[in-house]
């Protein structure tokens, strides 16, 4: 079976882990794109850094922290 980003088709994926992490208004979570062009890859770059600049220059980052801390810890994860 072909998978997605073998196909030659362009993939736009948002993902949030807010509520699967029970970080609710942590804003945890990514934006992934897949395309075939380098040149394509290049835009899409530069576009989404004069976005993010516009809406916030420092991301909160307590939620990841706390996602980090969990996953690094083997007795945590069990948790």
């Amino acid at each position: 079976m072909k998978s997605f980003e073998f196909s030659g088709i362009d993939i736009i994926l948002a993902q949030s882990f807010s509520k699967n992490l029970g970080l609710y208004g942590e804003r945890v979570g990514c934006l992934s794109f897949v395309t075939q062009s380098k040149d394509e890859k290049n835009a899409i770059k530069t576009n989404l850094e004069k976005i993010v600049r516009n809406e916030y220059s420092n991301p909160p980052k307590f939620g990841a922290i706390i996602v980090n801390t969990i996953l690094s810890d083997e007795q945590l994860k069990k948790e």
